[in-house]
């Protein structure tokens, strides 16, 4: 085999045999996971933080689930950007019923994300709490998710708490599959963030007692950048922060994306995130995704030379089965983690994940602005801060 053949096989292979690895080292941690017993008496004031927008099917039931936790001294805060969003109704239908609700309508954004915007107002307005916990609406919580989430925080283990969401298809269509294989790779990844680099907040769940809050200076980096978790994560590295991964904090859904253009565009500001504030491990995804992709051009020309009567295997076209391989591998591990909805389509969808995914981090060399939720924000990516937002829907 011709040296730059193997050489292009070898890189191209190695991708997804790095995320399967990944995806093992995260399942042992989980296994090895121990949740920290406390004692019922001990249960700090605790203000979970709800930015909402839009109402679907889901969202009633979703939030409902935050006011029927096992834990007695809590506050949920729900904040929108606006009075006129369609999720209000029902957010004051809900918050009428139970005593510790309330609704913050932020406003509208003029210099950083609309979703840091409203965590900032909601934030401001909490006077009482120890603990802040931050919470997205398109997940559903099960009883012991305070407890979960803050008993890292109660043994000084870690400066903030993260959880993930466990995304699992129940359809077969390509949009649910791609979204629900890059979670998963997505989850990987946040696990050893968390373990070997301190990073790896998901915004979605994620705890910080107020007083850490208010000392990193979290409000004054929201209020200029485009994203929370990320941003977090930043300051909690170059702080020295540690950071923890809570196992038993993981809440299942199946809100996945039904388009696969979507989901590219979901996973395309992921890594828009990245660029603005890891750059590091942006640089190590598109060469992750340069190197996959180097397959494909090689398929082609195995298939011309097999045309002209040479070896298809020798000339290239083993790269593509050897990561195909890997890449199948990967998605049988997926049951391990959690629920597995359709979890066999993966087998015949994989590849086209893994393309996409590719393709979608490779669209980010040279964008400038991250799309989100009605919102374009154009991002100095020297230091991840919002120089421009234009809203694109009222």
């Amino acid at each position: 085999m011709n040296p730059f053949i193997l050489f292009i096989t070898i890189i191209s292979s190695s991708v997804p045999l790095l995320v399967t690895i990944t995806a093992l080292y995260a399942l042992h941690k989980k296994k090895q996971y121990k949740a920290k017993e406390y004692s019922y008496l001990e249960e700090p004031r605790c203000a979970v933080i709800l930015p909402c927008k839009g109402f679907n099917s889901t969202l009633e039931m979703n939030i409902r689930s935050f006011f029927a936790l096992d834990y007695k001294n809590y506050e949920v805060v729900l904040t929108v950007e606006s009075e006129s969003d369609s999720a209000v109704p029902i957010i004051k239908q809900i918050i009428s019923e139970h005593s510790n609700g309330r609704l913050v309508v932020a406003g509208i954004t003029k210099y950083c994300g609309q979703k840091n915007f409203n965590l900032v107002n909601a934030v401001d307005t909490v006077s009482d709490a120890e603990i802040l916990i931050f919470a997205d609406s398109d997940i559903r919580l099960f009883p012991n998710w305070i407890k979960s989430i803050t008993s890292p925080l109660l043994s000084h283990n870690a400066t903030a708490v993260t959880g993930f969401r466990w995304l699992y298809p129940t359809d077969t269509n390509m949009g649910d599959l791609a979204h629900s294989l890059q979670n998963f790779i997505l989850y990987s990844f946040f696990v050893t963030a968390a373990h070997k680099v301190n990073t790896g907040l998901w915004g979605g769940s994620m705890s910080i007692r107020r007083a850490d809050y208010d000392r990193l200076k979290v409000k004054e980096t929201w209020l200029r950048t485009s994203v929370d978790d990320m941003s977090l994560s930043q300051i909690l590295k170059r702080e020295g922060e540690t950071t923890l991964f809570a196992y038993d904090c993981i809440t299942p859904t199946s809100d996945t994306i039904k388009s696969l253009r979507s989901a590219v565009r979901w996973l395309e500001r992921q890594v828009m995130y990245l660029k603005a504030h890891q750059r590091p491990e942006w640089i190590c995804a598109q060469l992750a995704a340069i190197s996959y992709l180097s397959s494909y051009p090689l398929f082609v020309y195995a298939i011309i030379m097999a045309m002209n009567g040479g070896s298809f295997i020798l000339s290239g076209g083993i790269a593509w089965f050897i990561q195909t391989a890997f890449a199948i591998l990967l998605t049988l591990l997926f049951p391990a983690f959690g629920e597995k909805g359709h979890w066999k389509s993966f087998i015949f969808a994989s590849p086209i994940s893994f393309y996409t995914a590719a393709y979608g981090t490779l669209r980010t060399l040279f964008k400038k602005t991250i799309t989100w939720s009605g919102f374009r924000y154009t991002i100095n990516f020297k230091d991840g801060s919002v120089t421009k937002v234009e809203r694109l829907q009222k």
